[in-house]
């Protein structure tokens, strides 16, 4: 227990000058004192609920190194989990780093605004189930990582949030990248489904488009110096997928490749069986694959997954053999429709 002879030295997190009173602190250390401190009860976490405001106060209490950090993630988790599909607006937060003897502490507290009605009814249901959640954040940074990219982000917020990360990538590459990928985002955000979205970060989600448009770069370069030859461009990456269940790791193929003809078609199951012949354990993600080209641009761009049918985890000399051998593999299951009109 923290004892109330061991009063808590109050430091602030930005510049870590101790704060004379801490009177504050220890009025909400005594409320989750409440609950119980004891070594095994961390992190501490307690909600209430003011109804004449329509809000719900969250505080949590825990070890940290970095209370800014942890503070952020909290309020992350709060905004986008409690209630499912929506982005919950903050009314009031604050946060705490204190020493104990020689441990540092983070307390938090966050105030949100619900709406009353189903809106509150479910946030009062879903806390208790949010809560192992948070408290596996607050205790591993990766942990942390993987829960905000996972399920009950709205799907227009995870719009946003590809938007501003593709605008970011923008800035920081603007060699590299030009305005035209903005384009690519609208084209990959109307192939894709929110449900597709859903159990795909945004830092994937980010990957593939820039990705595409990059193989796009590559092969239209390649198509000027020799435009009789097929050209073709691929990236093989490692990528985690987000289902209720847990985490999934597969490999998302990045292709580009010029078309000589028209009607000439690679599919889904060009892929797959281009796959299977090089990688006999690994499979074609189901709904994973999409493809598209612009009007008047000799490139297509293609993008799926693969999975392997049993643990482990695509191994290194399979990552290895798809990125060496593919592109050959994928150039031979180009298919040549015949037109309509001569069948």
């Amino acid at each position: 227990m923290i004892e109330e002879k061991k009063r808590p030295l109050l430091r602030s997190p930005h510049s870590g000058e101790e704060i004379a009173d801490s009177d504050e602190i220890q009025r909400r250390l005594d409320r989750l004192a409440s609950e119980g401190l004891e070594e095994a009860s961390f992190p501490v976490i307690q909600w209430w609920e003011l109804k004449a405001q329509t809000c719900f106060v969250v505080q949590v209490l825990c070890r940290t190194r970095d209370g800014i950090e942890l503070h952020e993630f909290f309020c992350e988790m709060l905004r986008r989990r409690l209630v499912f599909g929506r982005y919950l607006p903050l009314k009031q937060t604050q946060m705490w780093v204190f020493h104990v003897e020689e441990e540092e502490f983070y307390l938090g507290e966050v105030t949100l605004l619900v709406d009353r009605g189903k809106d509150a009814r479910e946030a009062r249901d879903h806390f208790s189930l949010l809560v192992p959640e948070i408290r596996l954040g607050l205790t591993s940074k990766s942990w942390a990582w993987d829960l905000l990219q996972t399920r009950g982000l709205a799907p227009h917020r995870k719009v946003d949030l590809v938007d501003q990360g593709m605008l970011s990538i923008l800035r920081r590459y603007p060699q590299a990248f030009d305005r035209t990928i903005l384009e690519d985002v609208q084209h990959f955000l109307l192939l894709t489904v929110p449900e597709y979205r859903e159990i795909r970060g945004v830092p994937h989600l980010c990957r593939i488009i820039y990705s595409l448009h990059m193989l796009r770069g590559e092969t239209r370069k390649a198509l000027q110096l020799d435009p009789t030859s097929r050209q073709l461009a691929l990236r093989v990456m490692r990528a985690p997928l987000f289902y209720a269940f847990g985490k999934k790791r597969v490999l998302g193929i990045a292709v580009a490749l010029s078309v000589l003809l028209n009607y000439e078609l690679l599919d889904s199951e060009h892929v797959a069986k281009a796959v299977k012949q090089l990688t006999p354990r690994l499979t074609l993600l189901e709904g994973s694959f999409f493809c598209y080209q612009h009007p008047n641009d000799p490139i297509r761009a293609v993008y799926f997954e693969v999975e392997s049918v049993q643990d482990p985890p695509p191994s290194g000399e399979e990552v290895a053999k798809l990125r060496k051998e593919l592109a050959g593999e994928l150039k031979g299951r180009v298919e040549r429709l015949a037109h309509p009109v001569f069948n």
